[in-house]
């Protein structure tokens, strides 16, 4: 992820979801995806905010026994009209 985005850019990305949307109020697993090959994870959880909904998709990466968070995404509605 440092490589995609600096890490201003990503503390901003967070700072206007919960600007917007609010406090985590609950968080549910909706699928895990393992890519051997890539050496990669994918879990998305459909998280409900105190002002609205989306679902959030964290990519990990392995490499040399380490795990590092590659991508967040998240899709909701609410951010889209922003």
């Amino acid at each position: 992820m440092k490589k995609a985005t600096s890490e201003a850019d990503f503390v901003k990305l967070l700072q206007d979801v919960h600007q917007t949307l609010g406090a985590v109020q609950n968080s549910v697993p909706k699928g895990t995806v393992f890519e051997m090959a890539q050496g990669t994870i994918r879990l998305d959880y459909d998280t409900i905010f105190a002002r609205g909904s989306g679902r959030e998709r964290f990519v990990w990466e392995f490499s040399d026994n380490r795990a590092f968070l590659s991508s967040y995404k998240i899709y909701s509605k609410e951010l889209a009209t922003k």
